[in-house]
């Protein structure tokens, strides 16, 4: 399960300067980790 879970985080370059994302789109680790701990629920 969690092979299938990081295989989703992706690095490109061209997407967000190289930020870890969610299979290449244009939504951040970062991003979701914030949104997360700050309440919202999955």
């Amino acid at each position: 399960m969690q092979k299938t879970l990081l295989s989703r985080i992706t690095l490109n370059p061209a997407i967000l300067f190289g930020k870890p994302s969610i299979r290449n789109m244009r939504y951040s680790v970062e991003l979701i980790f914030d949104l997360l701990s700050a309440g919202m629920r999955v």
